[in-house]
């Protein structure tokens, strides 16, 4: 028996954190392999599950998406600086 979770979550900031849990029956014995990512507004989500793309495309308004831009900027020009 094999079973897929999908769990995601906004991050107040704009990003999606993106969790999938596979558990797989082997022998009697539940194994789990879980893959954590984070997708940033602005990413190609058309590789994603459809419910991940429907929540990135919900969460990144436009504006959401320029302040992540911004933000990025900022911290590019401190680094530069540095």
């Amino acid at each position: 028996m094999e079973e897929m979770m999908l769990n995601y979550q906004a991050l107040s900031h704009g990003p999606i954190q993106v969790q999938h849990t596979q558990s797989v029956d082997v022998g009697g014995q539940m194994l789990q392999s879980i893959k954590t990512y984070v997708l940033v507004p602005g990413d190609d989500v058309t590789e994603q599950p459809e419910e991940v793309q429907q929540a990135c495309n919900a969460w990144w308004t436009p504006q959401r998406i320029a302040a992540w831009q911004g933000e990025i900027e900022r911290i590019e020009h401190i680094l530069a600086i540095a």
